[in-house]
């Protein structure tokens, strides 16, 4: 089950990409908004929730220099670690890394630094997982 949510994941990230980018060449996509946050984060904070039923959003699109907030509303505890499936892939940052478990109604911030597409999981239940795609 765990690698059928990051595939789901990652096909609607390459979706996503591939058709704001025919979009944004034909002209009818104004906004550069996508994904879940739009571009033009630097410097900002974009929120992501932990519930019982994973991140949301799950996938990010966001600037370099852009901090994420991840806040836990689940019944368990979370953990931000890079996620990286070889098969699949995806990279890891060392940007999404948190030193301990982030208790129920608390939340853990990180500023992302490196462009490219990131992959993140809870390590208290690897099956959930999300994508950052940091321009």
């Amino acid at each position: 089950m765990q690698k059928s949510h990051f595939v789901l994941g990652v096909a609607a990230v390459v979706a996503v990409i591939v058709g704001v980018a025919s979009m944004q060449s034909s002209g009818t996509f104004a906004s550069k908004n996508s994904i879940a946050s739009p571009l033009g984060t630097a410097g900002k904070t974009v929120l992501v929730t932990y519930s019982n039923r994973g991140f949301t959003p799950s996938v990010i699109r966001i600037d370099r220099g852009t901090s994420v907030r991840f806040l836990n509303a689940s019944g368990k505890a979370l953990r931000i670690a890079p996620h990286t499936d070889t098969a699949y892939s995806t990279n890891a940052s060392k940007d999404f890394i948190a030193s301990k478990s982030i208790k129920i109604g608390e939340s853990f911030e990180v500023s992302v630094v490196d462009t490219g597409v990131w992959g993140y999981t809870n390590l208290n239940s690897p099956g959930d997982v999300g994508v950052a795609i940091v321009e």
